[in-house]
């Protein structure tokens, strides 16, 4: 076999075993009041309580890494003394009613910010399993946008750290979002 075909296979290897690891479908909303072309830092909310109910799923660490390896390719830095958003996350072991809302697409609202802030309550009955990640304004106080996943298919264990990294990576693809910095050096 030649050195081409060699190539061939491995990327046909590579994309049919991206198939097995399947995008769960997330959802997510954000605040109409969010300054979100001016956000540039985020740092991790750290609990500081003892453990109970900590999570029993994979370590901290891993969502950490793919949640910053995320914003930084969006041009955030981490800022550990004081950053404008706080991420906070959690992966239930219980049953979660979560309010969200009915909202166009970030990417898309971004570019039009229709002067037509209309929230549309919807009302998510999410399993055992739940991943939530929460970007809280430090300095507004509130809650800008959230996203999550839950395993209501069954076919997602958020046990598996392959999945809990492509159930983090999906959350966060709808959070479209370049940091304030990275547009600057862009102009």
């Amino acid at each position: 076999m030649s050195l081409k075909g060699g190539y061939i296979v491995i990327l046909m290897v590579a994309l049919c075993g991206c198939q097995f690891y399947k995008k769960v479908p997330a959802e997510s909303d954000y605040s109409y009041r969010a300054n979100f072309h001016k956000y540039s830092s985020y740092n991790f909310f750290i609990d500081k309580t003892p453990a109970s109910g900590a999570n029993d799923f994979v370590p901290n660490k891993v969502i950490e890494e793919v949640i910053g390896s995320r914003l930084q390719s969006q041009g955030f830095r981490r800022d550990h003394n004081n950053p404008e958003l706080v991420i906070l996350y959690k992966m239930y072991n219980d049953d979660l009613n979560l309010i969200g809302y009915s909202q166009p697409d970030l990417g898309f609202w971004l570019k039009h910010e229709s002067q037509e802030h209309n929230y549309k309550v919807r009302k998510h009955n999410l399993h055992r399993g739940t991943l939530l990640i929460v970007f809280f304004d430090k300095i507004e106080g509130r809650v800008v946008w959230q996203g999550y996943v839950s395993k209501q298919s069954g076919s997602t264990s958020l046990y598996d750290e392959k999945a809990v990294k492509t159930a983090v990576r999906t959350i966060l693809d709808q959070f479209q979002v370049i940091a304030f910095s990275q547009k600057q050096s862009m102009l």
